[in-house]
């Protein structure tokens, strides 16, 4: 075993990238004795590895589900976090002895990972991306004894013609994500201030009324989801034009734009759309800075839906799948740095029939902090919630999505007491 006192690692060049550092010496120095596991066993659990290039790594071992895991883990602060780019962890068989996989952290995100297998005489590998899997059963052309000793730039060099390694290469020092972190700490600070009520929104004199109404609220007062949204694209509306958005303009309906000739009966009765209209009619009022009093003669009312994301399949009118959306926003985060996104969660609902509606709004503030972390924040009828909840509870539907472009500082409207 070779043991070193540890003091630096390098993971964050000084250009801001976040870069997957090596471990290749480590892994080489410690084979022969992961294939002997008496060896490994009669040995320390933990042993630091100092590299040629003045790196060090941490090798410890594992037991579980009757396999043996060994991890190679670079050093973040002053420890060795599982979930951090270039982390190893490789499973061998204590039945057999054979080596079945190894598990490569890409990002500090445990869902951005590759895992390798041995395929033959090969290798092939599957590749996960901010919790969505986006690609399967890609070849690696190197036998999986190779690929557990290999460096990983020769991994990603022999699939390069099939995976887009870029995705993972994220520039950190961009002014749009700290102001992006500016507006989800000042939407929190206020968010102990905000009651809930069914069908509730602010009007554009400060007032909070009943969105199918507009009657004003009395007694238990607040916002719904819609009127949640309608708060948060205030903030960024009122400074720009002096008043908050009007209501009846957000409810426009665009049946030209959306719909079909089973929800078209069904319009009054079920407003299957209302989500969607509703954050489509938000963006362009944000967007442009005004809201049209006939919202109908707006050309082009998808202008700002999100509909091409390479990670995932756009639905008309629908969005995409919730599991892909954490892998989505990430996708916008690193391409659109500082937009933040409105979406409307489109499910099976009803019988008689069974439609398909957008019966909820959230809002979505996706960007990387400082250390290369993806954060993907999830505001949810004056909570903050998460892309898992929105799994839970609307388990395998669709969310879609309209961007807010660049919006400039956020200002959290008043909310007013009952009357």
């Amino acid at each position: 075993m070779i043991l070193a006192v540890f003091c630096l690692a390098l993971s964050t060049p000084a250009n801001g990238e976040v870069s997957i550092p090596e471990s290749a010496e480590a892994r080489d120095a410690m084979f022969a004795g992961m294939a002997d596991p008496v060896l490994i066993r009669s040995g320390p659990a933990r042993t630091v590895l100092r590299q040629s290039d003045g790196t060090y790594v941490l090798f410890r071992t594992e037991e579980q589900n009757g396999n043996d895991y060994y991890l190679f883990l670079h050093e973040t602060g002053d420890d060795f976090p599982l979930v951090s780019p270039g982390a190893y962890v490789i499973r061998r068989s204590r039945s057999d002895g054979d080596f079945s996989q190894v598990k490569v952290f890409l990002q500090y995100h445990p869902g951005s990972f590759v895992r390798i297998a041995p395929a033959g005489r090969r290798s092939k590998m599957d590749v996960h991306l901010a919790g969505a899997q986006v690609y399967r059963d890609v070849p690696v052309p190197l036998p999986f004894s190779n690929v557990l000793r290999a460096p990983f730039e020769r991994i990603k060099s022999a699939t390069g013609a099939i995976v887009d390694w870029d995705m993972f290469d994220v520039e950190t020092d961009i002014a749009a994500y700290r102001r992006v972190e500016a507006i989800v700490d000042s939407i929190r600070a206020n968010l102990p201030g905000l009651p809930d009520t069914e069908d509730g929104a602010m009007d554009e004199n400060g007032d909070l009324v009943f969105i199918e109404t507009g009657e004003f609220q009395e007694g238990d007062i607040g916002l719904n989801c819609s009127g949640f949204a309608k708060w948060i694209a205030d903030g960024f509306y009122a400074p720009v034009a002096g008043n908050l958005l009007p209501i009846e303009p957000l409810k426009t309906k665009h049946l030209d734009a959306r719909g079909t000739r089973w929800s078209a009966s069904l319009e009054d009765e079920r407003d299957p759309y209302f989500g969607l209209d509703w954050t489509r009619n938000l963006a362009i009022a944000v967007n442009t800075g005004e809201v049209p009093r006939d919202l109908l003669n707006v050309t082009d009312v998808e202008r700002y839906d999100v509909r091409h994301v390479p990670l995932s399949l756009y639905m008309e009118d629908v969005g995409y799948p919730i599991d892909e959306l954490s892998a989505v926003l990430y996708w916008l985060a690193k391409v659109e740095p500082g937009n933040v996104y409105l979406g409307s969660v489109s499910t099976s609902f009803g019988t008689a029939p069974v439609l398909r509606q957008h019966r909820h709004v959230a809002a979505f503030f996706p960007y990387f902090d400082g250390q290369g972390r993806f954060h993907a924040v999830v505001f949810d009828r004056n909570v903050e919630s998460s892309i898992e909840s929105l799994s839970e509870r609307f388990p395998r539907e669709f969310v879609h999505l309209v961007r807010l472009d660049q919006p400039g500082d956020f200002a959290a409207p008043l909310i007013p007491r009952a009357r």
